[in-house]
């Protein structure tokens, strides 16, 4: 598989809504977002163009060292794709050369963290997208739940394992494409080079309105989660369903510490508790997220120094609650109020439970 990152990394955006969490620098959750791919073993080449707004022109020298130590033979460019011409020119000439038919891991935004806790889910969904006929596929690796409510909703949804498929047409850069799909959308002749377009969503939004007949394939875990959550879907309380993210205080020092199944916080500590009845978006005595220690991200392995655990509590009743808070994240009308989705059966996720 291929990794294609363009990004800008600016603080000079909207702020989003984070229920009370600290927001990092840009630079700082760029980082923390490489390093949760690196953990990834698909990687035949890995692809960045990226432009650092004036303010972080100086760390450059420093992320080029901290890329080449996460990445194997990373190609760096210090410029984003940010017209029609530019996509055309890496695509022609660096990625598409590159990929011998491989998927494409497309990355425009810097936040969307790889949280799963082993690779499992990511290969099983690669594997049937590899083998499907479809000259246009795509696989969704984040907003995960509004894609499952996608395909529950789609009359010709088709199961491989765990991974669901349905047809459509989603703009959007947040996806494992084939090349092809890249092909139709930045070569298609009513594109001229000079248009200004850093996202495929701003094509399908503003120019292109043919839609693409693309079979999605869902994976059967979340594999990433926008760092922000997705407030464009929070209407009913999905921050208390499926929270923003942290970065946990010593992470790039490799001094994690993580509080498992305690009532407190403390300061400093990353507070892991399946228990809790709410995350701390909503109690500032809340969890920061309702896992288990099982289910801990797998790029956060050989940065944590502690864990600090509360004993008192049975496994049996550590799995119903950790089962109920992932079920909430789908089968709950939460997610749904804006694409009037019906809920994902409950059968679609029983074999992430733990016992």
């Amino acid at each position: 598989m291929i990794l294609l990152m363009s990004v800008f990394i600016t603080d000079n955006r909207p702020q989003p809504k984070r229920f009370g969490l600290s927001s990092p620098s840009r630079y700082d959750l760029f980082r923390y977002t490489l390093a949760s791919y690196s953990c990834i073993d698909l990687w035949q080449k890995c692809f960045f163009y990226i432009h650092m707004d004036d303010n972080y022109t100086h760390c450059r020298g420093e992320l080029d060292e901290y890329i080449r130590e996460l990445f194997p033979n990373p190609v760096i460019r210090w410029q984003r794709n940010e017209r029609v011409g530019d996509w055309r020119c890496s695509l022609r000439e660096e990625v598409f050369p590159a990929t011998k038919d491989s998927p494409i891991w497309l990355a425009t935004d810097d936040d969307h963290v790889f949280v799963d806790y082993n690779l499992d889910a990511l290969h099983e969904v690669v594997n049937c997208f590899n083998d499907g006929y479809s000259r246009l596929k795509a696989i969704p690796y984040s907003h995960w739940a509004e894609h499952l409510c996608m395909a529950a909703a789609s009359p010709d949804a088709q199961a491989c394992g765990n991974v669901h498929t349905y047809q459509g047409c989603y703009w959007d850069s947040i996806q494992i494409l084939t090349p092809e799909v890249l092909e139709e959308i930045w070569f298609h002749e009513t594109l001229k080079d000079d248009d200004h377009y850093p996202k495929i969503n701003q094509v399908g939004e503003k120019r292109l309105r043919q839609p693409l007949d693309v079979t999605y394939y869902v994976p059967g875990r979340e594999l990433c989660r926008h760092f922000d959550g997705y407030p464009h879907a929070d209407k009913g309380g999905l921050h208390n369903v499926t929270p923003p993210l942290s970065i946990p205080p010593g992470f790039f020092e490799g001094d994690v510490k993580i509080l498992y199944c305690f009532k407190k916080r403390r300061e400093g500590w990353v507070n892991i508790n399946p228990l809790s009845q709410h995350y701390v978006t909503q109690d500032t005595q809340g969890a920061d997220y309702k896992w288990m220690l099982e289910d801990l991200p797998l790029f956060w392995q050989g940065r944590i120094s502690q864990i600090e655990t509360d004993r008192q509590h049975s496994r049996k009743r550590l799995c119903t609650y950790r089962n109920r808070a992932l079920a909430a994240n789908l089968t709950t009308n939460k997610v749904n109020y804006r694409f009037l989705l019906p809920a994902v059966p409950v059968e679609w996720i029983e074999h992430q439970f733990r016992t």
